[in-house]
């Protein structure tokens, strides 16, 4: 499946699920422990920015494909090595955005392309004005 294909897949996520994340991001504060959990494939675009040492603005987020998602993180493509360590994850669509804080924990380069595939841990959900 190619960028063109994941653009025109309609896929909603899934309402709880979501509740998931944000339970799971309440329950890891101060927390050092890095937990597993089982990963969804998650073939869809979703609102990606990197933080760099100031929250993003809205106009500083672009539709990225993703790859999987699970309570505790999220990996997508990201078209170069990232420069940066953190970014803020948009999940969800329309209005219904729910912005959560990630940490860049691998990346992986994924062929010729010069695609990385960038796994992150969820932090914290923030909001975005």
């Amino acid at each position: 499946m190619n960028d063109t294909d994941l653009a025109e897949l309609h896929f909603e996520l899934n309402a709880e699920l979501l509740d998931d994340i944000i339970l799971s991001l309440k329950n890891a504060k101060g927390r050092r422990e890095r937990r597993k959990s089982p990963r969804q494939r998650f073939p869809v675009r979703q609102m990606i920015a990197p933080f760099y040492r100031k929250m993003p603005k809205a106009d500083q987020f672009a539709a990225i494909s993703c790859r999987d998602l699970s309570t505790t993180g999220v990996a997508f493509y990201w078209p170069g090595v990232p420069d940066f360590s953190k970014a803020i994850v948009g999940l969800g669509g329309g209005a219904e955005l729910t912005y959560v804080a990630a940490r860049v924990v691998r990346h992986v380069e994924c062929g010729p392309d010069g695609r990385v595939l960038v796994g992150c841990e969820f932090v914290d959900r923030v909001g975005i004005s």
